[in-house]
Protein backbone atom coordinates (compact mmCIF):
# COMPACT_ATOMS: atom_id res chain seq x y z
CA UNK A 1 0.00 0.00 0.00
CA UNK A 2 1.67 3.20 -1.21
CA UNK A 3 1.11 5.42 1.81
CA UNK A 4 3.31 7.35 4.21
CA UNK A 5 3.93 5.57 7.50
CA UNK A 6 1.97 8.24 9.39
CA UNK A 7 -1.05 7.64 7.13
CA UNK A 8 -0.87 3.89 7.74
CA UNK A 9 -0.72 4.32 11.52
CA UNK A 10 -3.59 6.82 11.45
CA UNK A 11 -5.72 4.42 9.40
CA UNK A 12 -5.05 1.49 11.75
CA UNK A 13 -5.79 3.59 14.84
CA UNK A 14 -9.40 4.14 13.76
CA UNK A 15 -12.27 1.90 14.81
CA UNK A 16 -15.09 1.30 12.28
CA UNK A 17 -17.19 3.91 14.12
CA UNK A 18 -14.45 6.55 13.82
CA UNK A 19 -13.27 6.39 17.43
CA UNK A 20 -9.71 5.39 18.34
CA UNK A 21 -8.53 1.94 19.42
CA UNK A 22 -6.04 3.76 21.68
CA UNK A 23 -6.65 6.64 24.05
CA UNK A 24 -6.02 10.03 22.50
CA UNK A 25 -2.53 10.56 23.90
CA UNK A 26 -1.21 7.13 22.90
CA UNK A 27 -2.72 7.52 19.43
CA UNK A 28 -0.97 10.86 18.96
CA UNK A 29 2.36 9.50 20.25
CA UNK A 30 2.10 6.74 17.64
CA UNK A 31 1.28 9.17 14.86
CA UNK A 32 4.01 11.62 15.92
CA UNK A 33 6.71 8.92 15.79
CA UNK A 34 5.51 7.75 12.38
CA UNK A 35 5.46 11.31 11.07
CA UNK A 36 9.02 11.89 12.31
CA UNK A 37 10.10 8.83 10.36
CA UNK A 38 8.36 10.15 7.23
CA UNK A 39 10.21 13.45 7.52
CA UNK A 40 13.51 11.73 8.22
CA UNK A 41 13.28 9.17 5.42
CA UNK A 42 12.35 11.91 2.93
CA UNK A 43 15.36 13.98 4.10
CA UNK A 44 13.32 16.87 5.47
CA UNK A 45 14.96 16.42 8.87
CA UNK A 46 17.82 14.51 10.43
CA UNK A 47 17.67 13.00 13.92
CA UNK A 48 20.73 12.36 16.06
CA UNK A 49 20.01 10.90 19.50
CA UNK A 50 17.88 13.54 21.24
CA UNK A 51 18.22 16.35 18.69
CA UNK A 52 16.97 17.03 15.19
CA UNK A 53 18.06 19.28 12.32
CA UNK A 54 15.88 20.85 9.64
CA UNK A 55 17.27 19.97 6.19
CA UNK A 56 14.59 21.46 3.93
CA UNK A 57 12.78 24.77 4.18
CA UNK A 58 9.55 23.54 2.60
CA UNK A 59 7.61 20.29 2.60
CA UNK A 60 7.37 18.18 -0.53
CA UNK A 61 3.84 18.11 -1.95
CA UNK A 62 3.63 14.37 -1.25
CA UNK A 63 3.88 15.06 2.50
CA UNK A 64 1.82 18.24 2.70
CA UNK A 65 -0.42 16.60 5.34
CA UNK A 66 2.52 16.79 7.77
CA UNK A 67 2.51 20.60 7.69
CA UNK A 68 1.38 20.97 11.36
CA UNK A 69 4.36 18.91 12.54
CA UNK A 70 6.91 20.43 10.16
CA UNK A 71 5.96 23.98 11.12
CA UNK A 72 6.16 23.07 14.81
CA UNK A 73 9.63 21.62 14.29
CA UNK A 74 10.83 24.74 12.50
CA UNK A 75 9.44 27.05 15.18
CA UNK A 76 10.90 25.26 18.21
CA UNK A 77 13.72 27.30 19.73
CA UNK A 78 15.52 24.18 20.93
CA UNK A 79 15.62 21.42 18.32
CA UNK A 80 15.19 18.65 20.89
CA UNK A 81 12.82 15.67 20.85
CA UNK A 82 11.89 16.41 24.46
CA UNK A 83 10.68 19.90 23.53
CA UNK A 84 8.71 18.41 20.64
CA UNK A 85 7.03 15.90 22.95
CA UNK A 86 6.11 18.65 25.40
CA UNK A 87 4.68 20.76 22.60
CA UNK A 88 2.54 17.92 21.24
CA UNK A 89 1.43 16.00 24.28
CA UNK A 90 1.57 18.28 27.28
CA UNK A 91 0.40 21.67 26.04
CA UNK A 92 -2.88 22.93 27.50
CA UNK A 93 -4.81 22.55 24.25
CA UNK A 94 -2.55 20.05 22.46
CA UNK A 95 -3.24 22.10 19.35
CA UNK A 96 -0.26 20.82 17.29
CA UNK A 97 -1.20 17.20 17.91
CA UNK A 98 -4.87 17.77 17.10
CA UNK A 99 -3.96 19.60 13.90
CA UNK A 100 -1.61 16.84 12.77
CA UNK A 101 -4.20 14.12 13.35
CA UNK A 102 -6.91 16.15 11.59
CA UNK A 103 -4.61 16.74 8.62
CA UNK A 104 -3.75 13.05 8.34
CA UNK A 105 -7.39 12.01 8.60
CA UNK A 106 -8.25 14.46 5.82
CA UNK A 107 -5.55 12.89 3.65
CA UNK A 108 -7.14 9.47 4.21
CA UNK A 109 -10.48 10.80 3.00
CA UNK A 110 -8.84 12.39 -0.04
CA UNK A 111 -7.26 9.03 -0.92
CA UNK A 112 -10.54 7.12 -0.49
CA UNK A 113 -9.19 5.25 2.52
CA UNK A 114 -11.86 6.75 4.76
CA UNK A 115 -15.08 8.73 4.57
CA UNK A 116 -16.22 11.71 6.61
CA UNK A 117 -19.57 12.13 8.30
CA UNK A 118 -20.93 15.14 10.18
CA UNK A 119 -22.86 14.42 13.37
CA UNK A 120 -24.54 16.67 15.91
CA UNK A 121 -24.13 16.42 19.65
CA UNK A 122 -26.99 16.78 22.13
CA UNK A 123 -26.10 20.47 22.34
CA UNK A 124 -26.41 20.84 18.58
CA UNK A 125 -22.69 21.23 17.94
CA UNK A 126 -21.50 19.67 14.69
CA UNK A 127 -18.57 17.26 14.71
CA UNK A 128 -16.84 15.63 11.76
CA UNK A 129 -16.26 11.90 12.16
CA UNK A 130 -13.76 10.08 9.94
CA UNK A 131 -14.76 6.48 9.24
CA UNK A 132 -12.07 4.11 7.93
CA UNK A 133 -12.61 1.81 4.97
CA UNK A 134 -12.27 -1.50 6.79
CA UNK A 135 -11.26 -3.30 3.58
CA UNK A 136 -8.25 -0.98 3.34
CA UNK A 137 -7.37 -1.67 6.97
CA UNK A 138 -7.54 -5.41 6.29
CA UNK A 139 -5.22 -5.07 3.29
CA UNK A 140 -2.71 -3.10 5.36
CA UNK A 141 -2.78 -5.59 8.24
CA UNK A 142 -2.25 -8.42 5.75
CA UNK A 143 0.86 -6.61 4.48
CA UNK A 144 2.17 -6.25 8.04
CA UNK A 145 1.58 -9.93 8.81
CA UNK A 146 3.31 -10.89 5.58
CA UNK A 147 6.39 -8.91 6.64
CA UNK A 148 6.73 -11.27 9.63
CA UNK A 149 7.51 -14.15 7.28
CA UNK A 150 10.06 -12.44 5.02
CA UNK A 151 13.78 -13.12 5.38
CA UNK A 152 14.68 -9.42 5.16
CA UNK A 153 12.23 -6.83 6.44
CA UNK A 154 12.29 -3.34 4.95
CA UNK A 155 13.13 -0.35 7.15
CA UNK A 156 9.65 1.19 6.95
CA UNK A 157 8.04 -2.19 7.67
CA UNK A 158 10.22 -2.61 10.76
CA UNK A 159 9.34 0.74 12.26
CA UNK A 160 5.65 0.22 11.45
CA UNK A 161 5.82 -3.11 13.26
CA UNK A 162 7.59 -1.49 16.23
CA UNK A 163 5.02 1.30 16.57
CA UNK A 164 2.20 -1.16 16.00
CA UNK A 165 3.23 -3.49 18.84
CA UNK A 166 4.72 -1.27 21.55
CA UNK A 167 1.65 1.00 21.71
CA UNK A 168 -0.76 -1.96 22.16
CA UNK A 169 -2.43 -1.20 18.84
CA UNK A 170 -1.47 -4.61 17.43
CA UNK A 171 -3.62 -6.50 19.94
CA UNK A 172 -6.66 -5.30 17.98
CA UNK A 173 -5.41 -7.05 14.84
CA UNK A 174 -2.93 -9.80 15.89
CA UNK A 175 -3.51 -13.03 17.77
CA UNK A 176 -1.16 -14.04 20.60
CA UNK A 177 1.18 -16.05 18.35
CA UNK A 178 1.47 -13.20 15.86
CA UNK A 179 2.27 -10.83 18.71
CA UNK A 180 5.08 -13.10 19.90
CA UNK A 181 6.48 -13.35 16.37
CA UNK A 182 6.31 -9.58 15.89
CA UNK A 183 8.23 -8.89 19.10
CA UNK A 184 10.85 -11.49 18.14
CA UNK A 185 11.31 -9.89 14.70
CA UNK A 186 11.73 -6.42 16.22
CA UNK A 187 14.28 -7.68 18.76
CA UNK A 188 16.25 -9.43 16.01
CA UNK A 189 16.49 -6.40 13.75
CA UNK A 190 16.66 -3.58 16.25
CA UNK A 191 20.34 -4.21 17.01
CA UNK A 192 21.27 -4.67 13.35
CA UNK A 193 23.55 -1.86 12.14
CA UNK A 194 21.42 -1.53 9.00
CA UNK A 195 18.61 -0.21 11.17
CA UNK A 196 20.52 2.08 13.52
CA UNK A 197 19.22 5.11 11.61
CA UNK A 198 15.71 4.47 12.91
CA UNK A 199 16.64 3.12 16.34
CA UNK A 200 16.43 6.62 17.83
CA UNK A 201 12.83 7.01 16.71
CA UNK A 202 11.84 3.56 17.98
CA UNK A 203 13.52 4.16 21.35
CA UNK A 204 11.96 7.61 21.59
CA UNK A 205 8.53 6.17 20.83
CA UNK A 206 8.83 3.35 23.37
CA UNK A 207 10.00 5.73 26.11
CA UNK A 208 7.19 8.19 25.41
CA UNK A 209 4.57 5.44 25.37
CA UNK A 210 5.89 4.08 28.68
CA UNK A 211 5.74 7.54 30.25
CA UNK A 212 2.18 8.05 29.03
CA UNK A 213 1.05 4.70 30.44
CA UNK A 214 2.65 5.44 33.82
CA UNK A 215 1.05 8.90 33.90
CA UNK A 216 -2.37 7.42 33.13
CA UNK A 217 -1.94 4.81 35.89
CA UNK A 218 -1.00 7.47 38.45
CA UNK A 219 -4.04 9.56 37.53
CA UNK A 220 -6.32 6.57 38.08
Amino acid sequence: MNLALSQKITLLTLKPNGKNFLDKELAQINILAAALYDLKSSQHIDIDKSSFTILKENLDDSLIFLTPLFETLKNLKKKKLKQLTNSFNFSLTNKPGNQLVASLKASLVENNLATSDVKQSLLGKEKTIVLPETSQQEMLVAEIKNSLTTSQIAEDELILLALFTSSRLAKNYFNSEEMKTAKKVIKTYKDNTSYQSIKTIIDYHEATVAAAIVAATVQV
